[in-house]
């Protein structure tokens, strides 16, 4: 005569433990947990595509601030060639402010460097969101680690690195070695789930010791499997 269980103990390949009264139970517990990971996946794919659709609009609004924009009125041949004698730097800011829509020739240097940090300012901006993005569980975003990782990725970029996110990880594995930034934990505990009892008395409580050993050893795949043949999923 089998042995009816009063309590099982369900351990996943992930390390999720499901504690039960019974298969049934923790089959559904299992579900449950299937649900939930299916749809935190699919919050953070939300979450990278609208972070990359952010990045997009950075990019593009970079782009649109180098296209040349012409401003009204013919090119005068003669003040050029002039110029061109006299001083050739100011002829060819007379040539760019004709291109780039820029009234005064004398401001072409000023706008083009402030349009030069500009672009640096939103390359950076960008960089730093995908890191973030990248080590959202794991970065201490606090003063004292930011300070640290841009002094590593600074000192990385007078080596002759360039300024991209996998030199920023680079910068961010070196000042972990060296004890500079701790991180965070990002695997905690596995969650053990307490299913109530079930006082239905119905369900799977007559299932044999042998198929609940079958249950147990069961992967991921396996389980899926077993509980759309239950009904349960």
């Amino acid at each position: 005569m089998s042995t009816v269980p009063t309590g099982i103990e369900l351990k996943l390949a992930d390390g999720s433990v499901i504690k039960a009264e019974n298969v049934e139970e923790a089959l559904k517990i299992a579900a449950k947990m299937k649900e939930d990971t299916s749809a935190a996946l699919k919050e953070e794919k939300q979450q990278r595509e609208q972070l990359q659709a952010r990045l997009d609009a950075i990019e593009a609004q970079a782009r649109e601030a180098a296209k040349p924009k012409p401003i009204e009125g013919q090119f005068n041949n003669d003040r050029y060639f002039k110029l061109l004698n006299e001083d050739p730097v100011a002829a060819a800011n007379y040539i760019d402010s004709h291109r780039f829509g820029i009234a005064d020739p004398a401001e072409v240097p000023a706008t083009f460097q402030q349009m030069q940090r500009d672009v640096s300012v939103t390359r950076q901006e960008a960089m730093a969101a995908q890191f973030l993005q990248q080590h959202a569980r794991d970065f201490p975003n606090t003063p004292e680690a930011s300070k640290a990782l841009r002094q590593q990725f600074e000192g990385l970029l007078s080596q002759g690195y360039p300024a991209t996110v996998d030199s920023l990880n680079l910068a961010y594995s070196q000042v972990i070695s060296d004890g500079r930034i701790k991180p965070l934990d990002d695997k905690p505990e596995p969650e053990r789930i307490e299913a109530n009892p079930n006082l239905s008395g119905g369900g799977a409580s007559g299932i044999d010791a042998n198929e609940m050993q079958r249950v147990e050893s069961m992967s991921d795949k396996e389980l899926e499997a077993y509980m759309r043949e239950k009904g349960i999923l």
